[in-house]
């Protein structure tokens, strides 16, 4: 099958991103609707699906004004901005591999409430990310909505005749991510790569759904993807330290244990004290051993875990596929035994 060139291959930037979302919602200006219905339908839909993640209706558009890169702000749309009533401005955050920092979505509303203090009745924040992110470092949905890759494309998919170019070439790109995310359920684990991983640690994470996080853990080797879970408190006799899981890769699950607010470095001597009770109060098909030299730190592996199965920690098929249920049931028999250490075991110096 003969393919084409897509416009994101060579586009790959967030500003690249920034001005697309604001080309398909510059489509819901009245002067579109009569010329362009479907684009027109495309950019209306967009707009009320951004400002409905904060359960915000989108009014009768009367005038629209859209901004790009204005006092840093990625995208601002002015809807109404002009009238007495039905005035909403909406300012989006775009993202496509990283994160949120240093406040940025506050300080953005912050400058718009200065700027535009008498041209607006709701003021609306929206996070757009295209890339894969962990859940819990999303921005708080207090501050402002998500807007995730699978909601632009359950926006995008409903419009696949418009005959328009870059839409298409979005849509196919976005696609192209998310299906490449989600390959890891049904190839042989061997084949996965960074992207695989993400899908996992998201479906990990969605299971969880506690005490649970994932992202990128830089170190000397060159860093990883790592998954972090099961957080546990467990008490010395400075406060709590905490013991937890982490992925480290198919081959390698520890249990770390943290510094909490007991220590400003992991203690060698605590190390082994968990190792010990680790040691002690495993069953169920859960194998412990040391995890290498006990460095210190402000967290330090204590342990590798393994099941009763050779090959990678979590559950497969004959395939290498994983089996979900299984994996998840194999971290959640390691949690029981991180609540059992913590509950009955005192770190002493």
């Amino acid at each position: 099958m003969t393919t084409t060139p897509n416009l994101y291959e060579f586009a790959t930037k967030e500003l690249a991103q920034d001005a697309t979302i604001a080309y398909l919602l510059a489509w819901a200006a009245p002067a579109y609707r009569e010329s362009h219905p479907r684009l027109h339908t495309l950019g209306t839909e967009l707009l009320r699906s951004l400002l409905q993640t904060q359960e915000v209706n989108l009014p009768q558009i009367e005038t629209l004004c859209i901004e790009t890169q204005i006092d840093r702000i990625d995208i601002l749309v002015r809807i109404n901005t002009d009238r007495k009533t039905n005035r909403i401005i909406l300012l989006i955050e775009d993202k496509v591999g990283t994160k949120e920092h240093s406040n940025q979505i506050e300080c953005y509303k912050k400058t718009v409430k200065k700027k535009y203090s008498d041209c607006y009745d709701r003021l609306v924040a929206v996070y757009l990310k295209t890339g894969n992110e962990s859940k819990a470092s999303l921005p708080d949905e207090g501050e402002c909505g998500r807007f995730l890759r699978r909601d632009l494309l359950d926006v995008l998919n409903g419009f696949q005749d418009t005959g328009n170019v870059i839409v298409d070439d979005f849509r196919t790109h976005l696609q192209g991510w998310e299906d490449d995310t989600n390959k890891w359920e049904f190839s042989n684990y061997d084949e996965w790569e960074w992207t695989q991983w993400e899908g996992f640690y998201t479906e990990i994470e969605r299971r969880w759904n506690k005490d649970c996080e994932w992202g990128y853990f830089a170190n000397p080797a060159g860093g990883f993807l790592a998954c972090w879970l099961g957080l546990e408190d467990i008490g010395t006799e400075n406060g709590c330290a905490t013991l937890y899981m982490q992925i480290h890769d198919a081959t390698r699950l520890t249990v770390r244990l943290g510094a909490g607010k007991a220590w400003t470095k992991v203690r060698s001597s605590s190390m082994y004290q968990v190792l010990d009770a680790l040691s002690k109060e495993a069953s169920d098909g859960i194998r412990i051993e040391k995890a290498g030299a006990f460095k210190g730190g402000g967290a330090a592996a204590v342990a590798n875990v393994t099941f009763d199965e050779q090959g990678p920690w979590f559950a497969v098929d004959l395939n290498g596929v994983v089996n979900m249920d299984a994996t998840i049931e194999r971290l959640s028999r390691l949690e029981k035994l991180l609540q059992k250490v913590a509950t009955t075991t005192r770190l002493t110096d």
